[in-house]
């Protein structure tokens, strides 16, 4: 967590590049191609309003779910080392982190990956509110 707080400054530029290579919008339209080359639509992820959901899968497969903001160890549920994919259905920031490296992502509000930057590693996740 020590390397998130000395890292915040650079990963927000990085997290700017990488948006706009990595992240569809959750409002993205259905004709936009998803990894597979299917419509979006159909592999849209499911995850309620306020939430913010990952999967031990790419495009969305096998969901959990937290809602609390702060920071939570994945561990508790069985999730450390699984994400393969998220979906941020809140209007907050959420952070995904390898304790070990300090390698890890920003998810923006609203959006969504099919397959996340560092896939099997986070054991820690935190949600900015």
């Amino acid at each position: 967590m020590t390397n998130l707080r000395q890292g915040v400054a650079v990963l927000a530029g990085a997290v700017g590049l990488l948006a706009a290579t990595m992240v569809v919008p959750a409002s993205a339209s259905a004709s936009v191609p998803a990894a597979t080359g299917q419509a979006l639509g159909a592999l849209a992820p499911s995850c309620p309003d306020n939430w913010f959901c990952f999967y031990d899968g790419t495009n969305w497969v096998t969901r959990g779910r937290l809602s609390d903001c702060g920071w939570q160890n994945l561990a508790n549920w069985g999730w450390q080392n699984r994400i393969e994919s998220t979906y941020n259905n809140t209007d907050d920031w959420v952070w995904y982190e390898d304790v070990a490296t300090g390698n890890g992502w920003w998810d923006a509000p609203r959006t969504y990956y099919a397959s996340v930057p560092y896939p099997n590693t986070a054991d820690w996740v935190y949600r900015e509110c």
